[in-house]
């Protein structure tokens, strides 16, 4: 983006807490509603623009209107080295523990409601 008069920077907390707030006033619980904006926050941070605070209206339409369900609960239902098989009933994707420190990992997941 070039810089000019038109271009305002703003903090990377600033961002998140922004993120969260949104993500908490639809019904995402805490814990998730940061967890959500520190990965859209990185998403921003490390280029993959498509999937950072950008969305964010999107996703709030998609809750408001019960596209997506801010109190999902993910089951884990298999497990190998660097991938999981999970429900998650339309929620948030959520990292997955079993593919921590790996170079690629995957959680394919049922009933995701992802368009």
């Amino acid at each position: 983006m070039a810089q000019g008069k038109d271009v305002a920077r703003v903090a990377a907390f600033a961002i998140a807490g922004l993120i969260k707030d949104a993500m908490a006033a639809v019904g995402v619980p805490d814990a998730d509603a940061g967890k959500v904006a520190e990965l859209m926050l990185e998403a921003d941070l490390t280029g993959a623009d498509a999937h950072g605070v950008f969305r964010l209206p999107q996703y709030v339409r998609r809750i408001k209107a019960g596209g997506v369900n801010p109190r999902a609960q993910i089951k884990v239902e298999k497990t190998a080295p660097a991938t999981a098989m999970g429900t998650r009933r339309c929620g948030h994707e959520r990292p997955n523990a079993s593919c921590a420190g790996r170079q690629v990992g995957g959680l394919p997941a049922r009933r995701g409601g992802h368009r």
